[in-house]
């Protein structure tokens, strides 16, 4: 895509007309060339797959897919961090669907197509290192951490998209634009795959998916466009930095509660838990329970090298329900 991008740009200023445009005939040619090459490998290509019984009913085939969507989205937002975080990729999501005014914006400004291809070249080859990066990156600051992360990229971004005066200087921005993105999409994928519990984790991609390059990009696109027709590029890269500020202030305020809610929760837990035997009670083991959640967090971080402070499943409640389960038929 990068090579692609700039090839085609620095061919348009080959041949140009009285308005300054290129000529796209060859590109138009080419793109058809490169999709047919692209669709013969593909026929070539033999992909395993199991064909359906003679026997399955209709029913129930066509409505899974609905049902795993509804079985998604409802352990999503059944769960207070990851709606969070979910609604926090379509705030992303809807401040990304600005930069379709990007390259119409940078034409206005006199931008030529060979600057317009180095550009796109920019913003694609800057994904490359950081999706091979990620995971260290992730692993170190945390998901939430890097969402922040994200947050403050998008506004430094935007708020320089709306100060530009020549398009020269879009081109180190293009480099952020092409890390945040990256950084972001690899850093949800992970969290996406580790809430899903199993059987759902090809569902909550498409999820992601449909959020962050369906939903959120067409909200913003619409909105985008109809405040750059009313107010102007510079007015609507500005909003675009003022939204993506505000929603990453009430997500940084939504972690601190969640943090202070589980934190509150799990320190009455550790001081109230204990069981009912026949007449005595039975006080919980707040050592015993410590050690082996403490055991349990180390193991699923060094397998999911994640930071403990983003651990996800089992909940402190499954725990604790376990080992009340333990006691009790100790007791019996």
């Amino acid at each position: 895509f990068a090579l692609g991008t700039l090839v085609a740009g620095l061919w348009a200023n080959v041949e140009t007309d009285d308005c300054g445009y290129g000529n796209y005939d060859v590109h138009f040619a080419g793109f058809l060339i490169f999709m047919l090459l692209a669709a013969f490998v593909g026929m070539m290509c033999l992909f395993p797959f199991k064909r359906a019984s003679k026997d399955t009913k209709k029913g129930p085939a066509q409505s899974a897919g609905s049902v795993h969507i509804l079985s998604g989205l409802r352990m999503i937002f059944s769960r207070p961090r990851a709606a969070s975080v979910f609604l926090a990729v379509l705030a992303l999501a809807i401040a990304k669907g600005a930069d379709s005014f990007l390259v119409w914006f940078l034409k206005d400004m006199c931008a030529s197509d060979g600057l317009l291809g180095w550009v796109l070249f920019m913003f694609a080859a800057a994904e490359v290192p950081m999706f091979l990066f990620s995971d260290k990156i992730v692993a170190k600051l945390g998901h939430i951490r890097t969402i922040n992360v994200v947050f403050a990229a998008f506004v430094v971004r935007l708020g320089c998209y709306a100060l530009l005066t020549s398009p020269a200087w879009v081109l180190p921005l293009e480099v952020l634009r092409g890390m945040s993105c990256s950084l972001l999409w690899s850093c949800v994928v992970q969290y996406g795959r580790r809430i899903a519990t199993r059987g759902l984790e090809a569902t909550m991609q498409g999820i992601l998916s449909g959020i962050w390059f369906g939903i959120g990009t067409g909200l913003g696109s619409i909105g985008g466009g109809i405040v750059y027709q009313v107010q102007g590029p510079h007015t609507t890269f500005a909003l675009s930095a003022l939204w993506c500020f505000v929603c990453g202030c009430l997500f940084a305020v939504a972690q601190f509660i969640i943090d202070s809610r589980e934190s509150a929760e799990r320190s009455q837990a550790e001081e109230n838990i204990f069981l009912d035997g026949d007449d005595d009670e039975v006080e919980f083991d707040q050592a015993a329970f410590k050690s082996r959640s403490a055991g349990y967090r180390d193991s699923h971080s060094r397998v999911s090298v994640e930071p403990a402070d983003n651990f996800v499943s089992p909940s402190y409640s499954e725990l604790v329900s376990k080992e009340r389960e333990s006691k009790l038929e100790e007791n019996q």
